[in-house]
């Protein structure tokens, strides 16, 4: 934004490109007396209509994330009381799937495994025996197949909820040993733990419960990060209950 003639025309609004550093355009404004005028990051306007932080080598990503302690704690409470209300369905239901797990093949019906929570620190989550892996696996028993099928494969994850590793909503927990191959990306990984990992999230109600595509997946998780509200998390229960119903992303 070095070459730029703004003194000769009339300026309704500015839209900085991807190239530049919000306070390299807030600079420009400054030295043309245009502080009145509607000024916007490319970036965020790119935010506003794709739903996604942009990466890539074409932007300069800055994000900045703030505390909103009464926001927290007001979705702590949302989400005792969510499960509380939803525990007369949900219990049952964990029941039943739990001893035809047992029945069919003995054993114990919940696995754990490590994943990484808020601020980085680790939890182990619990899920149903080899469901996830029982999607189009050769050796997959019915049930667990069922169960996969029903998309009630996260019930065991309400336990994680009421511990407090988890949320309802938020960007999906990843293992310890996520490390995908993003480059310079990678420093921004840290933001997606600055929330509580979710059993849903916007990358997953937008891009579809099967995301596997790293980048794409952090755009969405930072976008989230960046914007959480009450107003983003009642979107996101929506779309869920309504991506569940119609299979989107199964």
């Amino acid at each position: 934004m070095k070459d730029v003639h703004l003194d000769s025309v009339d300026v309704d609004g500015i839209v900085a490109d991807l190239h530049s550093s919000q306070a390299a355009y807030q600079q420009v404004i400054a030295q043309h007396g245009l502080t009145e005028v509607p000024t916007h990051h490319a970036g965020y306007l790119y935010e506003l209509l794709t739903g996604r932080v942009l990466l890539g080598e074409d932007c300069r990503t800055e994000l900045t994330v703030d505390e909103r302690p009464y926001y927290s704690h007001v979705k702590r409470a949302i989400d005792i009381t969510l499960l509380s209300l939803s525990l007369p369905f949900t219990g049952p239901i964990f029941v039943v799937a739990s001893l035809m797990l047992w029945l069919e093949s003995g054993g114990p019906v919940l696995s754990w495994h490590e994943r990484i929570g808020q601020y980085g620190e680790p939890f182990q989550m619990a899920k149903f025996r080899g469901v996830d892996a029982g999607d189009g696996r050769e050796n997959a028993t019915s049930v667990e197949r069922l169960i996969q099928k029903l998309r009630i494969n996260e019930l065991p994850k309400l336990w994680n909820v009421l511990k407090g590793d988890l949320s309802l909503i938020g960007p999906r927990p990843k293992a310890l040993d996520f490390s995908p191959e993003l480059f310079e990306e990678e420093t921004l990984l840290e933001y997606r733990h600055y929330v509580r990992p979710g059993i849903t999230g916007w990358a997953q109600v937008t891009h579809g419960f099967a995301v596997d595509e790293a980048r794409r997946e952090l755009e969405h998780d930072l976008y989230y990060v960046k914007h959480r509200s009450a107003a983003l998390d009642l979107l996101i229960v929506y779309l869920t209950l309504k991506n569940v119903l119609s299979g989107f992303g199964a």
